[in-house]
């Protein structure tokens, strides 16, 4: 069978971003019949203040399956990169496939598409096996149509989804309507210049109006955040608000199974958005574009969402 390889991504490329990139990946994998095997998803990123490098395996959130020894060469690397930066030896592993093969490169800023998306004739596939470097693969009409898989290859292990389906059915015992707010403070605060930062005041505001412009009942009406920081919940005078209190996994798989989903302008919520194929509303300054969400029932590509590169 045909092999597709999934080599390196820049530092610091988070979950959802790596997300993002492996199922369009799939996708194409599935359109031509090959195994995808991805070297890379774990997290590799620096603290800006305290210059700390961390190490995240992403394998172990997932029933991936048969990535088994994958998953062991990726906790053999991330402990070798623990003990010296300097050794790398997937790094080291890349620059000697890069020497002996021809790589597909996706660049930084602009997305590479793949079938069944569009057909790319810098890719040779009658070569036994495809190696892809970068993290702006896409693959809209991939992930479309072959939604179903994707949903069942990336699903969290049984354990996440215990408790998340556990404080969903409680939220949905109580409420009529469960709507997801993914906060994302943290880096956001500068990236940008800050444009994309908004505070709890701000967030209110929005979900205040939120309310107003769907018609929704405030006391049948659960507002679940998900946050990288604490949030100040007397900020939310009126609001039926609760934060939920898990890993990222559990933030990410939990806002898939609300109703609506209004928050940072982010990968993270846009795939929080395709798995749990429901609308995403991005936070907007001066003021948000309600009138483009009144008829979205469903995942879309939201124009508003300027990180995904759909």
């Amino acid at each position: 069978m045909k092999k597709i390889i999934i080599l390196n991504k820049p530092k610091g490329c988070r979950l959802a971003n790596q997300l993002w990139n492996y199922i369009s990946i799939y996708a194409y994998s599935l359109e031509i019949g090959a195994r995808c095997v991805n070297f890379c998803f774990y997290e590799n990123k620096k603290d800006q203040i305290t210059g700390v490098r961390s190490y995240d395996n992403y394998y172990k959130y997932f029933n991936i399956p048969n990535h088994k020894i994958i998953s062991l060469i990726v906790n053999l690397n991330t402990i070798i990169n623990r003990l010296s930066q300097k050794l790398r030896p997937l790094n080291r592993y890349v620059k000697y496939i890069k020497n002996k093969n021809k790589i597909i490169c996706s660049g930084e800023e602009m997305a590479f598409y793949l079938e069944p998306t569009k057909n790319n004739s810098i890719i040779n596939n009658k070569t036994t096996k495809i190696y892809f470097d970068g993290w702006m693969f896409r693959n809209p009409k991939g992930i479309e149509k072959y939604r179903r898989e994707i949903i069942k290859y990336f699903a969290p292990k049984e354990k996440f989804i215990k408790k998340i389906e556990s404080k969903i059915n409680k939220l949905k015992s109580k409420y009529n309507h469960i709507v997801g707010v993914h906060i994302r403070k943290g880096d956001y605060k500068v990236f940008l210049g800050g444009k994309l930062y908004f505070d709890d005041r701000e967030i209110n505001k929005i979900l205040q109006e939120y309310l107003k412009e769907f018609n929704k009942d405030k006391d049948k009406t659960c507002f679940l955040a998900c946050s990288d920081e604490k949030i100040n919940m007397d900020k939310f005078p009126g609001l039926n608000i609760i934060k939920n209190n898990g890993n990222m996994i559990e933030d990410l798989f939990i806002l898939a199974k609300t109703d609506i989903i209004i928050g940072s302008d982010s990968t993270f919520g846009a795939f929080a958005s395709y798995y749990g194929d429901v609308p995403f509303v991005v936070f907007q300054k001066p003021k948000m574009d309600w009138e483009y969400y009144k008829d979205k029932k469903y995942y879309f590509e939201n124009k508003h969402n300027t990180l995904t590169f759909y």
